[in-house]
């Protein structure tokens, strides 16, 4: 089931603004996770792309001084870090997903599978969805817990860098299948790709070891 996808800007930032997600600042978080990301190269351990763009984007997001004016707190409830807005009772998780990142067209999937935690709370915005059939929750014995689950979704990779903040409510076999709702903040070819650094070449680091010389 299809959800609804955004990607004209006209449509994106006044949906963004409604989110307390300035477009602007959630594409500079972006640019900077990514130039984090491109610091990566074959000497590293085979999970640390995905790592280090999780990492740092959690981190711009948490430190970013618009985000914190607007109300967004660092949340780690249910072992799941990211970020939360009490006032909108909404957390954002940043997610590493696949090359359709971004494409209208398409639908992303999560690059590395989810655990019982992600799979919770995305089954709440599922029952949040048909909230006629299993009552309110906002008195619930944990509030954050009825909070709406979404993603910030990130894709990094040579070819291109692209992201979209969206809302998931469909997960099986620990992979995301559907979103109820897409907000697309960088198609590919929006932005460029990473350049990978070249490792430094051992014979760089030999430094010839000098002469001995007796003094008569």
């Amino acid at each position: 089931m299809a959800g609804v996808v955004l990607y004209e800007p006209y449509e994106v930032i006044p949906r963004l603004n409604d989110l307390l997600l300035p477009a602007d600042r959630m594409a500079e978080i972006l640019e900077r996770a990514a130039g984090e990301r491109a610091n990566v190269n074959g000497n590293d351990p085979i999970t640390t792309p995905g790592t280090e763009m999780w990492r740092w984007a959690t981190r711009f997001l948490r430190e970013d001084p618009v985000l914190s004016e607007l109300g967004w707190v660092l949340c780690r409830h249910g072992q799941i870090d990211g970020i939360r807005h009490d006032a909108l009772r909404m957390k954002l998780v940043v997610i590493n997903t696949d090359a359709a990142t971004g494409m209208p067209s398409k639908q992303p999937q999560n690059c590395a599978e989810k655990g019982p935690a992600a799979e919770k709370a995305i089954a709440g915005n599922a029952r949040r969805d048909q909230i006629s059939l299993f009552g309110d929750e906002s008195e619930a014995d944990d509030p954050i817990a009825a909070y709406d689950f979404w993603y910030y979704c990130v894709h990094a990779s040579e070819k291109y860098v692209s992201a979209e903040v969206s809302r998931p409510d469909v997960i099986v076999a620990r992979t995301i299948r559907n979103f109820s709702e897409r907000l697309i903040i960088a198609k590919p070819g929006d932005m460029p790709g990473l350049r990978k650094p070249d490792p430094v070449p051992e014979d760089f680091a030999e430094v010839e070891k000098p002469a001995l010389v007796r003094k008569g």
